[in-house]
Formats: structure tokens, C-alpha cells, sequence
């Protein structure tokens, strides 16, 4: 599954990004992405592009910590790649952390559309209680 999703607003020591979607029901349903902010470019992007599927799907597994960036800045260019677990089922919704592994990659909570899930539980034929994402920079 690949989205674009625009900039929404900062927290306390997050950026975080939105897409719309729809539901079965044609009802609007938010695809959520938190990062921690020394993660992100600068000037932060107003759009990132997101791919989300199963681990394997994804070559490329470049983890980048706080402490890389700290040495070496430009790696906050590099494509965000993190391992993620499900968390909580909500109404529309279903949260995803970052793994033990991948929680210091900068990415944070994830809220995946249960629709959209659906669709991948489809396509794969796979459980969804792990599953990967990378965020590349617009």
C-alpha cells in the first residue's frame, strides 16, 4: 500500500502527517503518521510518501538512530524504514508501535485504517500483527 500524506501539525516531540481515506461505507477514515522530529528533514517536508507492507517486502533496510544523525545530520535525507507491531484495535482504526528493535529508527505511533488493512490482509494472505513501513521525503 502506498500514500501520500500531507503535513498536519507538530506535538510536543513529534511532526505528524495525515492522508483521507474511505472506508466501505464512503465514510472519511484518517491514515496517521507520527515521527520523532530529529528524524525529519529540514525544512520538514509538507508531504511524505508511505509505503506500508510486510517485512520481506522491503530490501532496503536502513536504520538510522538519533545518535547516526547527531554525527552525521544528512542522514535525516534517508528513507525512514521501521519494523511495526499492532497495538490497539480503535473504531476505525488500528495503532501500530514501532518494534523493540526499530524504536530508536525515529518513527512512532502509526493509525492504519482497518479498511485499508483489510485490503492488505487480502492481498498478502498474511496475519497483520507485524508489518513494515517506509516513509521517503517529498
Amino acid at each position: 500500500m502506498k500514500e501520500i500524506l500531507a503535513y498536519f501539525k507538530e506535538t510536543d516531540n513529534k511532526l505528524r502527517w495525515d492522508a483521507i481515506l474511505y472506508d466501505e461505507n464512503e465514510e472519511k477514515v484518517k491514515l496517521e503518521l507520527y515521527l520523532q522530529k530529529w528524524r525529519v528533514p529540514e525544512p520538514c517536508p509538507e508531504e511524505v510518501k508511505v509505503e506500508i507492507g510486510k517485512p520481506h517486502e522491503f530490501p532496503d533496510k536502513i536504520l538510522v538512530t538519533e545518535e547516526d544523525v547527531i554525527k552525521r545530520p544528512d542522514l535525516r535525507e534517508v528513507d525512514l524504514y521501521a519494523e511495526l507491531e499492532k497495538f490497539r484495535d480503535h473504531t476505525k482504526t488500528t495503532r501500530y508501535n514501532p518494534t523493540e528493535e526499530y524504536r530508536s529508527s525515529g518513527s512512532g505511533d502509526v493509525y492504519i485504517p482497518i479498511v485499508t488493512l483489510n485490503e492488505l490482509a487480502c492481498e498478502t494472505g498474511d496475519d497483520l500483527d507485524k508489518l513494515a513501513i517506509q516513509v521517503g521525503w517529498r
